[in-house]
């Protein structure tokens, strides 16, 4: 494993970059970084600081892994970014189908604008590819339940050989069990077809981080069980040194699990 994220076994590049400026994104900082780094490769990568920026020479870098990879797909970026041209996505997406032997991880927070990417493959290019393949998993980012009544039916609408949530971070309780606004328990989760996969959930870090209640945890962990859904607990989160806090553990049912799907 070569990279720090334990959901994952290798992170991967196509890709830079996001417009969407989140408050608390780890990237955007460690991008804007990287622009003065002494290294002239790394300083190069980054010479956009966090402006979306396409990687021609890295498409290739999983065809050279040879062992089985969980792969996350765009570590530093978001690769539905409006400002990622399609027919950049899909080589990306092609250069996946070359190497068959990993799980590519692709993770968004514009599962709207991937959608009208499969619009436009379908419909507009030359080749395509089947994204209902088993290696590719695709999933979005949500911090709170606006974010998850409106961008996860758009992921269940894709085609994918998985597809997850990562809830991280955590910002206030997420129900599964239904999306329409204020009607939350309305449809169990488990019956609903296409299905999710699995569910990651982690708290924020930094110096403005909000604290992760326990309870919203054990309410999400529950309702993954019940559903029969794997679930990864990333961890707590915490603000900088001086201010961190310890979490009310004795709020969570049971014990905290790390499930990844087969």
């Amino acid at each position: 494993m070569s990279t720090k994220i334990d959901w994952c076994d290798e992170v991967w590049n196509p890709t830079t970059g996001c417009t969407k400026g989140c408050s608390y994104c780890y990237a955007k900082a460690f991008a804007e970084r990287m622009k003065s780094n002494p290294n002239a490769k790394i300083a190069h990568k980054y010479r956009n600081g966090f402006k979306p920026t396409t990687h021609p020479e890295a498409l290739s870098i999983p065809l050279k892994w040879k062992k089985p990879r969980r792969v996350f797909v765009n570590s530093m970026g978001d690769l539905f970014d409006p400002e990622i041209r399609f027919e950049f996505i899909l080589a990306v997406l092609t250069h996946c189908c070359a190497a068959p032997q990993h799980k590519y991880l692709i993770l968004t927070k514009n599962p709207h604008r991937m959608l009208a990417f499969v619009h436009w493959m379908n419909g507009f290019a030359s080749h395509t590819v089947e994204l209902s393949r088993e290696w590719f998993w695709f999933g979005v980012t949500v911090t709170n339940q606006a974010e998850a009544d409106d961008l996860i039916p758009a992921l269940l609408r894709m085609p994918a050989g998985k597809r997850f949530i990562s809830i991280e971070p955590m910002r206030g309780p997420v129900s599964i069990w239904g999306y329409h606004q204020n009607q939350c328990q309305a449809v169990p989760f488990k019956i609903l077809q296409p299905r999710i996969d699995w569910v990651i959930c982690g708290g924020m870090t930094g110096r403005k981080a909000v604290k992760l209640d326990g309870l919203w945890v054990a309410q999400l962990q529950d309702q993954c069980k019940t559903a029969g859904i794997p679930f990864f607990f990333k961890g707590w989160g915490e603000t900088d040194k001086a201010l961190r806090y310890q979490p009310d553990r004795s709020r969570l049912n049971g014990q905290l699990v790390q499930e990844l799907p087969a």
